[in-house]
């Protein structure tokens, strides 16, 4: 099962087979914790998709860098 169909299973209570995972993490957490961190989080990866809501330290976009304005499509389909 992907991470599309694990969403959406879980939101409409059909069963997926496991919960989503969603990861949010403090710029220190990985000045801290290093390649133990990173480790976990290639084995437990995301099942949702970085739209740089809350920033994204990785490409240096600022908070809000990607949301959709009221009433612009939402590209789910």
């Amino acid at each position: 099962m992907d991470s599309r169909e694990r969403v959406f299973r879980a939101l409409e209570r059909t069963g997926p087979d496991r919960l989503p995972i969603f990861q949010q993490l403090l710029p220190g957490a990985r000045l801290a914790y290093g390649m133990r961190l990173e480790e976990l989080l290639q084995q437990y990866p995301s099942d949702f998709s970085d739209a740089g809501y809350y920033g994204d330290s990785s490409t240096g976009r600022p908070p809000g860098w990607g949301m959709r304005m009221p009433g612009a499509p939402s590209g789910r389909g």
